[in-house]
């Protein structure tokens, strides 16, 4: 998806008004990105940058307040075959070869990492994170260069 279009997206557009929903504008939420403004919950949300309106990472925690069946539907429309509650090798074989391999949940405590570039045009980031009892639980993803970005600038002070 073209930077300009995910820039576009809005939470309320997707999901409900969660339980702790708010709106962080004061870009106080320390992220990938560097600080962030936010919308939504502390896990559950659609971030960017201050000075910014352009939405450039989102983050959805099916464990915590994102709702299963609104969370899968964002998926599908970003373009990621994967949902709430897929095990890790369903992940793996969905998505194709990840970044890096950590291992199945089990291997280094309850939950595995499985990160991933996505997008060749406009690349992702996609970090999927899968427990070995209740498998796909929280997914982040977020715009490449805007996170190459704040970790360039981060490693170069």
């Amino acid at each position: 998806m073209p930077y300009g279009e995910f820039g576009k997206l809005r939470f309320l557009d997707f999901l409900p008004k969660i339980s702790h929903y708010s709106i962080e504008e004061d870009g106080c939420v320390e992220t990938r990105l560097g600080l962030a403004c936010s919308e939504g919950s502390l896990l559950t949300c659609f971030l960017w940058r201050p000075h910014s309106t352009q939405t450039a990472a989102i983050a959805l925690d099916f464990d915590s307040d994102c709702p299963e069946e609104a969370g899968n539907a964002l998926l599908q429309y970003l373009g990621l075959n994967i949902r709430k509650g897929m095990r890790y090798e369903d992940v793996k074989q969905a998505l194709g070869t990840p970044v890096k391999d950590f291992g199945p949940p089990g291997a280094r405590g309850g939950a595995a990492e499985i990160p991933y570039i996505v997008g060749s045009a406009w690349p992702y980031y996609l970090d999927c994170y899968v427990t070995e009892t209740g498998g796909l639980s929280r997914v982040w993803i977020a715009r490449k260069d805007l996170v190459d970005e704040f970790d360039h600038w981060e490693s170069s002070v």
